[in-house]
């Protein structure tokens, strides 16, 4: 039936709709996170942030966290110091913040 069809394809798009509001919500909390850490984030909406640190942080944060940041300083227009990361559950997202402060000695 058409009303089932319309009740499905209505379930699908609530489900993407909480889905990007838990992106956007995850994403203000971890930019708010590292900005109160000192590291500058450049604006987006994506499901990752692009932030800028001390040339070393990913390195610390590897060998001394086990985390995994992307380095971004071949991308073009950047350098050393850039980092991407994907915004991923509050839990992740508070091990992060509290590895980051660690590293830079602001826990």
């Amino acid at each position: 039936s058409t009303q089932g069809v319309s009740s499905a394809a209505s379930d699908v798009y609530k489900r993407q709709e909480d889905s990007l509001t838990m992106i956007r919500r995850g994403r203000e909390r971890l930019a708010a996170g590292l900005a109160a850490l000192g590291l500058w984030v450049c604006p987006g909406d994506g499901n990752f942030l692009l932030f800028r640190g001390p040339e070393d942080l990913g390195r610390l944060l590897l060998e001394g966290e086990r985390i995994l940041v992307r380095d971004c300083s071949n991308y073009s227009g950047l350098g050393p110091g850039w980092f991407r990361i994907g915004v991923r559950t509050e839990e992740e997202s508070e091990r992060l913040l509290t590895a980051v402060a660690r590293q830079l000695g602001r826990d």
